[in-house]
């Protein structure tokens, strides 16, 4: 009776045409309403940083086929601002490298070398092309002489497994059991005892160069060089004179990660030279004047990473990096243009799980004037 008694008011309900149309704008409403969120919600997934660094973390984890294959994949997601603009745009930039070894070089004891290849690629692309102050990629191939020399210190040279493994358990100890001040102690006491590392390249490289659109593109072929070097002991002078470390050195200190101000060796810049012959292939947008003839270009490149502080429970990394290119016997015309060199520096904060914010200045091959921008996002190293 009940059932018979609902179904009839359903049906005299849905009868009244009048109640059925206003039923129909209200179910048409709510849709529209959730179509909306659901579209907003979803926007703001595809603009933020974080979607696609979830993403690329699954992509070059190191049992994926691409982390098995990549030596070393840097990849940020990023919104980049410029600094006289209310314009931004999300941004990818990466920097892979991959070698393999030819063979080993038998060298003086405490140093080890070797022939290699290598494939290197790195850029930056703009979901919106006008705002990509960076926008430069470039794909080497490389054949590489390197070295690696290893200077102990007599405390290292004493040094057998014994003592290692009491050090070792020390170390083990102190991390579940002692004190920050005990810890500080324990490392300074271990840095005291190691030597430094100098690592040298030196190569010939085959390059491609672009902007994103390709409207501008280069064939690049020369020699670079690359120096490394590690002071482990802070006494040391070597760790002395890394004055890049110095800021880091007092965050570091004001945020209790050292128990004093000291300088950390082992950040000390990597340095890059490179000597090539550019030969331009393709010039749309007018950024050497229509001078499309080849040249010779000398460049440099500064690059560091240390740690800098301890917020929240999450450890803070200072990142630095300079590019500098010079185009050698310049025409007037691209002096005039001011594009015979160019500059560009980075400086950036990047926390442990990978949020990042930078601020960089300057000029890069392919860019139409200089740029000052911001960067938020997301960076993962693998």
């Amino acid at each position: 009776m009940k059932c018979i008694t609902i179904c009839s008011v359903v049906s005299l309900l849905f009868s009244n045409n009048a109640w059925s149309q206003s039923f129909d704008r209200l179910v048409a409403e709510k849709l529209e309403n959730l179509y909306e969120s659901k579209k907003e919600d979803l926007k703001e997934k595809l603009n933020s940083p974080e979607t696609y660094n979830k993403y690329i973390n699954r992509f070059f984890r190191k049992d994926s086929k691409i982390g098995k294959f990549v030596d070393k994949a840097n990849v940020e997601f990023l919104t980049l601002t410029l600094d006289d603009s209310s314009k931004s745009s999300l941004g990818i930039s990466w920097d892979f490298s991959k070698s393999n070894e030819i063979s080993q070089l038998s060298l003086e004891s405490g140093a080890e070398g070797s022939i290699d290849w290598a494939f290197k690629t790195r850029g930056n692309v703009a979901f919106d092309s006008s705002i990509n102050p960076q926008d430069f990629m470039s794909l080497n191939v490389q054949y590489n002489f390197t070295r690696r020399s290893v200077f102990l210190n007599k405390a290292q040279e004493l040094e057998n497994e014994e003592i290692a493994q009491r050090r070792a358990e020390r170390l083990t100890w102190l991390l579940r059991n002692g004190t920050p001040q005990e810890l500080e102690e324990f490392n300074s006491a271990v840095r005291k005892t190691l030597g430094n590392d100098l690592y040298t390249e030196v190569g010939l490289n085959l390059g491609f160069e672009s902007d994103q659109k390709f409207e501008n593109y280069q064939f690049t072929f020369g020699a670079h060089t690359a120096l490394d070097f590690k002071a482990y002991d802070p006494q040391s002078i070597g760790a002395k004179i890394n004055i890049f470390d110095y800021p880091s050195a007092v965050l570091r200190y004001a945020t209790g990660i050292d128990g004093k101000i000291s300088v950390n060796g082992a950040s000390i810049p990597t340095l890059l030279f490179t000597a090539d012959y550019v030969h331009p292939l393709e010039e749309e947008i007018s950024v050497r004047g229509g001078d499309d003839d080849s040249y010779f270009r000398v460049g440099a490149e500064i690059a560091s990473r240390s740690l800098a502080a301890k917020v929240f429970g999450e450890y803070v990394y200072l990142e630095m990096n300079a590019r500098y290119y010079k185009e050698l016997g310049a025409s007037n015309t691209i002096k005039s243009l001011g594009r015979d060199e160019q500059f560009m520096y980075s400086v950036g904060l990047v926390t442990q799980k990978g949020w990042s914010i930078s601020y960089s200045e300057g000029d890069l091959p392919f860019s139409q004037e200089k740029d000052r921008f911001f960067g938020v996002g997301f960076k993962a190293n693998f």
